[in-house]
């Protein structure tokens, strides 16, 4: 029996007085009002001379002990003598132990002249109470009569008993409780107990009788979305995100303890609160629950912290069987535990059995598990669930947490969870089970099988892993090598993400050193990976991978984008990439990479809209498939697809995006796809007049030891130069613009996919070398009009009508015509500004406005900057004025507009449609205000009247 040492007397004077109650440190949260009114009508009627009581329910955390504490400090405020003990579980055996903290409470009470006789005697029969039961019951007797004089109305003036986790009180203090609660009506006694559903308590049939007392429940409830965002607040010092409000309040479910450790966990770590953040919040570990959740747990019972990590390791929800099997306890203790913690709102039930309620505790616990438990844990889980018959992903989950057992069923669900896992268009788990499948003891050959899946699924989200994986497969075995190249879309994404000397050896291993000598077609995808060499000869059909399928359809795009690469017949190439794109949708990544390269090709021979349709058929079987490289390359040829039909500020978002996914994906920046993406990014930021953001692209990716060969190479070359001739570097600029049509003639690519010489030719121009720009301009154009390239003809006059003396306003004007039938609308605003230029310095002067006036329409409508500026210019020397929009109402909107207003129109939220189109919630804000300033509106209400067809 645990005695109190000395006389209550003696330590009262030794105790420091009680503190004043300092403010709230945390803002008001609304979900408390209902319990504070209630205290608040309890000790009203308590000072009124009427005594009353209060059970304040709720699981653990809910606030219950900073309530009677908030209790006690007013009731004193007020004149009440405040008698205020916390229950222990500790001391839930010690007989009496909660009269004596009662008792110590009273001698602490601001009167001790009135209180201290009746410590004192309480003190000395605690003291001297005899352990025999006749003789203990009377002596019980004795001692509750002396207590109950504290609420005695002598004793002159109100009292408040404030008793917490009383579920842990001993059953003799519990008996004198049950006295005081039936008689404070009475008395001006106001009792305030805290009960916690669920918890381990002794005397259960006198907690029963102790509720039934109560006049009144008080349950409490979790916090609400305001509550945990002023929570978020006060901690963080900023007003959390939405979605990073909703983050916590998923991972903590609202429980008050669980949202502040959190919130306290997050500013100790200097943690962010906007929706990015909330990302992150699963792997954050709140150090002080993860250390104190297992003796929390012990105080329920014994075995509750290993029947929360058996459910905590099951992950679904678990049955009482399974986790009687994991732990080796007997089912019915198993089955009251976890009732219990049901309660406790530890767990949630479900039809299929129980879950952790609060992620953020599972996290805790697990963190808690030293790594051998988690790992034997794990272990035993698998292996029952591969008994049971569970499926692959289900034992998979588990096998990765576990050490290695070299047994043939945990590597056959390792690699069947993995394939369930890319079906599922989950890249990233899949490469965590293949990696762990490859810590199993393996033969060569398996081992080199098994990195070849790995490094097909490494594609989707690390290149570089999938580039080691792929050469140490080949090292382990030859085979390897051969099913590689049988491989439509495996080796082309590897070496499109790998640095040029690492794809050169690649190569060289895979073919041997003679690659104009290796199979033709396996020899068209090494070049257009950028190895170095030019194109080989088309093949005489598509072999690559058979003519059925995803290999059919990806041999008939390589040879639709060769002919394209060639100049080798539009049509041709055309009907090539039809044929390839017959699918409706493309269901693997190498018919994704067909796709790609058919809309490649009918972006180039003037087929917007089925170029569209295949780049929004491929970006949705991206992003549900999760495949980075490929999405990257997606958006990068639609913003080629919006440049040439809306202009650059509208392909401006589309460029961006594929070059931070492709950055993500550990995409090697000196490789062909990285820089292509780069490149067109840099071309676009050019056009729209950002020329220090392309500059900084360029400066991120540093300088490239080797640039890769092919089409990424000369598209690096031709954005730079144009980029340093923006600038003023016009003679670096032209330098880069003739290396680009070196590289170009060495690759064997058309000037239809970079009209580098009129871009030379344009620079060489401003710095008076008016020979060879004219040279190069002349040569463009011969070459366009024997391959029948209107557009870049269009291009190539442009540029060699400053140089055609009398003839040049004529040749000026075919110019112009051949860009509006056939040329992107920044072509179109560039040639009009010229025009009216060359107009104006021929005395031409209302002609040279006409032209002027339509180019700044132009320029403003597709958001070409540096063209926008020059067209002012020469309108303002011209004399003329600047001229409103062009077009009105509708016809003013661009057709992203227009799609953006549309969708808005018919219901459609901003979060919705930015999903829709692949395109951030800016972007499609900063696109309604547009069509509300062009249409004359001012709400999306307005649009389905000023639209045709929205309803």
């Amino acid at each position: 029996m645990l005695r109190l040492g000395g006389s209550l007397a003696s330590r009262a004077a030794c105790d420091p007085p009680a503190a004043a109650p300092t403010a709230p440190t945390v803002p008001h949260l609304r979900e408390y009002d209902h319990a504070r009114a209630a205290l608040d009508q309890a000790l009203e009627q308590g000072a009124r001379g009427t005594g009353g009581s209060l059970l304040i329910t709720g699981p653990a955390g809910t606030g219950r002990t900073a309530l009677l504490d908030d209790a006690a400090a007013a009731a004193r405020q007020r004149g009440f003598t405040a008698l205020h003990a916390r229950c222990s579980y500790a001391d839930r055996d010690a007989p009496l132990e909660l009269l004596r903290r009662l008792a110590r409470s009273a001698c602490q009470a601001g009167d001790q002249r009135r209180w201290l006789p009746i410590a004192r005697q309480a003190a000395a029969m605690l003291v001297g109470l005899p352990a025999e039961d006749a003789l203990r019951t009377a002596a019980l007797r004795g001692l509750y009569d002396v207590l109950g004089r504290l609420a005695m109305p002598e004793a002159a003036g109100p009292l408040l008993v404030a008793v917490d986790d009383v579920h842990w009180a001993d059953e003799d203090s519990l008996r004198w409780l049950v006295g005081l609660a039936e008689r404070c009506k009475d008395v001006p006694v106001t009792v305030v107990l805290s009960f916690c559903p669920g918890a381990e308590a002794h005397g259960t049939d006198l907690l029963a009788e102790l509720t039934l007392t109560q006049t009144r429940e008080v349950p409490l409830r979790e916090l609400g979305r305001p509550s945990v965002a002023a929570v978020l607040e006060h901690h963080l010092g900023a007003g959390p995100d939405e979605e990073f409000t909703d983050a916590c309040l998923a991972a903590t479910r609202g429980n008050p303890h669980l949202v502040t450790a959190l919130a306290a966990r997050l500013a100790q770590l200097g943690h962010g609160c906007d929706a990015r953040a909330a990302t992150a919040l699963p792997d954050i570990v709140v150090d002080s629950v993860a250390r104190s959740v297992g003796g929390r747990l012990r105080r329920l019972s014994p075995y509750a912290l290993d029947v929360v990590r058996a459910v905590v390791v099951l992950t679904s929800p678990a049955t009482p069987a399974r986790i009687a099997e994991l732990t080796g306890l007997g089912r019915p203790v198993v089955t009251q535990v976890a009732e219990r913690l049901v309660r406790l709102g530890v767990l949630a039930a479900g039809p299929s059995g129980v879950t952790m309620r609060h992620p953020v505790l599972t996290t805790a616990v697990r963190a808690a598990l030293a790594p051998s438990e988690a790992e034997a844990l794990h272990g035993r889980t698998a292996r029952l669930l591969h008994q049971s018959g569970a499926a692959p992903d289900a034992v998979a989950r588990h096998l990765v947490h576990a050490l290695p057992s070299g047994e043939p069923w945990a590597l056959d669900a390792l690699r069947a969870g993995a394939a369930d896992r890319l079906a599922a268009g989950d890249p990233g788990t899949a490469c965590g089970y293949l990696r762990r499948a490859l810590a199993e003891p393996l033969a060569p050959e398996p081992r080199s099988a098994l990195l070849l899946e790995l490094a097909e699924a490494a594609t989707r989200t690390d290149l570089a892993e999938a580039a080691t994986s792929l050469d140490e497969a080949i090292r382990l075995s030859p085979d390897a090598g051969r099913t590689v190249c049988r491989t439509p879309g495996l080796l082309d994404l590897v070496l499109l993400g790998a640095p040029p000397d690492q794809a050169e050896r690649t190569a060289l291993v895979l073919v041997g050193p003679h690659l104009r000598d290796a199979d033709p077609a396996l020899a068209l995808r090494l070049s257009h990976c950028g190895v170095r060499g030019p194109l080989p000869p088309l093949p005489g059909s598509p072999a690559v991978g058979g003519n059925t399928g995803s290999g059919g359809a990806f041999a008939q795009a390589l040879a639709a984008l060769t002919r394209l690469h060639r100049q080798a017949g539009n049509a041709t190439a055309f009907a090539d990439a039809q044929q390839a794109a017959r699918s409706e949708f493309p269901s693997t990544p190498a018919h994704v990479m067909a796709h790609l390269w058919a809309a490649d090709v009918m972006i180039h021979t003037g087929q917007p809209e089925s170029a569209g349709t295949l780049l929004e058929a491929a970006l949705i079987r991206t992003r549900r498939g999760r495949h980075q490289p490929l999405e990257a390359l997606t958006r990068s040829l639609r913003s080629l697809l919006l440049l040439a039909t809306e202009g650059p500020a509208a392909a401006l978002e589309d460029a961006r995006a594929a070059a931070a996914t492709l950055h993500a994906c550990a995409a090697a920046p000196s490789g062909p796809l990285a820089t292509l993406v780069r490149a067109r990014l840099v071309h676009l930021l050019t056009l729209t007049g950002r020329h220090e953001e392309a500059a900084a692209e360029l400066e991120r990716a540093g300088v490239p030891e080797a640039l890769p060969g092919g089409l990424a190479g000369a598209t690096h070359l031709f954005a730079r130069g144009e980029l340093k001739a923006a600038l003023g570097y016009t003679e670096d600029g032209a330098r880069d613009l003739l290396e680009c049509g070196r590289r170009m003639r060495e690759f064997g690519i058309a000037d239809t996919l970079l009209p580098w010489r009129s871009s030379a030719a344009r620079a060489l121009l401003s710095v008076g070398r008016d020979g060879q720009a004219r040279e190069l301009a002349l040569e463009q154009a011969q070459w366009a009009r024997t391959q029948h390239a209107p557009g870049v003809l269009g291009l190539a006059l442009s540029v060699a009508a400053w140089t055609a003396g009398g003839a040049a306003p004529d040749v000026m004007a075919e110019a112009v015509e051949l860009l509006r039938a056939h040329g992107a609308p920044h072509d179109q605003a560039r040639a009009l500004t010229d025009q009216g230029a060359l107009l104006h310095r021929t005395g031409r002067t209302g002609a040279a406005r006409t032209a002027l006036r339509e180019a700044v329409q132009l320029a403003q409508d597709i958001g070409t900057t540096g063209v926008l500026e020059h067209a002012a210019a020469e309108l303002t020397a011209a004399g003329g004025r600047m001229p409103r929009s062009r077009r009105k109402g509708v016809d003013s909107l661009t057709a992203t507009e227009r799609k953006v207003a549309t969708l808005a129109a018919t219901g459609h939220t901003n979060r919705e449609i930015s999903k829709f189109l692949f395109v951030q919630l800016r972007t499609v804000e900063i696109h309604l205000t547009n069509t509300y300033r062009k249409l004359g509106i001012e709400s999306r209400h307005q649009l389905r009247h000023v639209l045709p067809g929205a309803t």
